[in-house]
């Protein structure tokens, strides 16, 4: 029976590897999602995450993984030299790159309003309150009566929340308050005017540490749950795998947890056919208080 070679990641789906492992070891208390994908005009990696650092901490990282640049004079995208970085041993290694790299900072999109998210409407409404507006509605005006997109409301809000690096991904917003000696009407730049006040729901984790939910895409722990073991194992970028034997017991707490069995699917590790429970990454933390927890 002929073996099946793995086949080598492509450029940008090692630069979407590299990137996420930086962007994790550099903000622990976030998880972020970093997919890689080709088309006819190159490649590109799309970074996703919520709260945490601003855009411009996270192309701190990024940029150099991005081998084409826009020039807006000529108004074309052109090439960048190769980035080249110096390791261990003294040898010098190319980066791997892709044309296009995107960051994308989500802060939980309303499920009635696919263009407004709750924390931006919560502080919105908190922006009015401060400054003695009524709340009509999102784009009410904050410092004037004639109409001026950057007052309104929603979008002096967005804008604050833009501007400001949290700690983690699981924020709550509690409030707003004004910068000591900054004009209030300081709309051109509100992160100089507001700060915004808010419960760190997501840890403190030091810089440089593993986050808890990629522990175990290095490591495979077992877990005992009355005489039944229990696996989890990364399955790729988006998602992990709960696998063992006797799962059939633990069926409806798996599947109420958002899991789905799926009996074809290949062992990241080594290939072989895994029968398991797959659950999208955001349920991770909640796999591992429920069964890993005393393991981790």
């Amino acid at each position: 029976m002929a073996t099946r070679t793995k086949k080598p990641l492509s450029d940008a789906a090692q630069a979407a590897k590299e990137v996420k492992a930086h962007l994790s070891k550099a903000f622990p208390n976030v998880l972020f999602s970093c997919r890689s994908e080709s088309f006819s005009g190159g490649d590109a990696v799309r970074i996703e995450w919520n709260f945490g650092p601003t855009k411009e901490q996270v192309k701190t990282i990024s940029d150099r993984y991005q081998d084409t640049y826009y020039n807006a004079q000529e108004d074309l995208q052109e090439y960048r030299d190769k980035v080249h970085e110096v390791q261990p041993d003294g040898s010098i290694r190319k980066l791997p790159t892709a044309s296009f790299v995107s960051e994308s900072r989500r802060i939980y999109y309303s499920k009635e309003n696919a263009y407004l998210s709750e924390p931006e409407l919560e502080l919105a409404k908190m922006l009015c309150a401060l400054l003695k507006v009524e709340f009509v509605n999102p784009y009410t005006q904050l410092f004037s009566k004639d109409y001026n997109i950057a007052d309104q409301c929603v979008n002096f809000a967005a804008r604050l929340i833009y501007k400001t690096s949290f700690p983690s991904d699981k924020i709550k917003i509690t409030g707003v308050k004004e910068r000591e000696g900054v004009t209030s009407w300081a709309s051109s730049d509100p992160h100089k005017a507001y700060e915004i006040l808010f419960d760190n729901l997501g840890g403190n984790k030091q810089e440089g540490s593993a986050p808890r939910s990629h522990i175990w895409e290095e490591t495979v722990p077992e877990a005992d749950i009355d005489s039944i073991k229990l696996h989890m194992i990364a399955y790729n970028d988006r998602s992990f795998v709960v696998y063992g034997e006797r799962t059939k017991e633990l069926a409806e707490t798996l599947r109420k947890m958002g899991g789905s069995f799926n009996a074809r699917l290949k062992h990241p590790k080594t290939e072989g056919r895994l029968m398991g429970w797959i659950f999208s990454n955001k349920h991770a933390e909640k796999i591992i208080d429920k069964f890993f927890k005393n393991i981790l």
